[in-house]
């Protein structure tokens, strides 16, 4: 069993906020083991040469929490890495949507929440997850509470597009009709996962095609 701990990484990564999304804290993104890092060589040359075309990304897929297959091992291995269990009431539990890796196989996307009702407060926790091996990085964490009388608030995955990923900012026990489009349930996030200490950054509405068309 690998144990997490938190050392900087150049791999993806996620940082969040307090009720209105804005970050309030900065982490160094959480893994499970330590990635390896290089320093990017660099050369000159007197003739620029032209950047060669390249294809635009391709959007990711993505299911329900509870038709991903490997849900129950991955909440095992996450929750047990950090100490955390149900009986302690801080474990954390996968939400909707999973989203899979456009180009790296076997590679996930999924935010996690640990609700407790009597501080009214709600832990959230975006994390990198290889289905092979299991080995995961945090790239965002942050504790949401109660505000204005409403229930605090809840991470959603929707997306990845290159170097993006895009979450949704939900509610605890959020009630409404299915298939709502994101657009109706709350502000769009985007996390460079270059930069994930960056944290998160609104999407300005209109929302891409590829982000309004998702439905929850």
């Amino acid at each position: 069993m690998k144990t997490s701990f938190s050392v900087p990484i150049l791999l993806a990564g996620l940082i969040l906020a307090g009720a209105g999304c804005a970050s309030t804290t900065t982490e160094t993104p959480s893994t499970s083991e330590t990635p390896s890092s290089s320093s990017p060589s660099s050369s000159s040359s007197s003739t620029p040469t032209p950047p060669e075309p390249t294809t635009p990304p391709t959007p990711s897929e993505s299911t329900s929490a509870t038709s991903f297959p490997l849900r129950d091992k991955a909440e095992r291995f996450i929750n047990e890495n950090q100490g955390k269990s149900r009986v302690a009431g801080n474990f954390e539990t996968i939400v909707d949507l999973v989203v899979t890796d456009p180009v790296e196989a076997d590679v996930y996307y999924f935010a996690t929440s640990s609700h407790d009702a009597a501080l009214g407060e709600n832990f959230v926790g975006v994390y990198r997850m290889e289905g092979t091996t299991y080995n995961w990085v945090r790239v965002y964490k942050h504790t949401y509470k109660t505000d204005d009388g409403q229930s605090p608030t809840l991470l959603r995955v929707i997306a990845r597009n290159g170097s993006d990923l895009y979450v949704v900012a939900d509610r605890v026990n959020a009630s409404r009709s299915a298939q709502t489009s994101v657009s109706a349930i709350g502000t769009v996030y985007v996390i460079n996962l270059e930069k994930p200490l960056d944290g998160l950054k609104e999407v300005p509405t209109p929302l891409p095609a590829f982000l309004a068309e998702i439905k929850l």
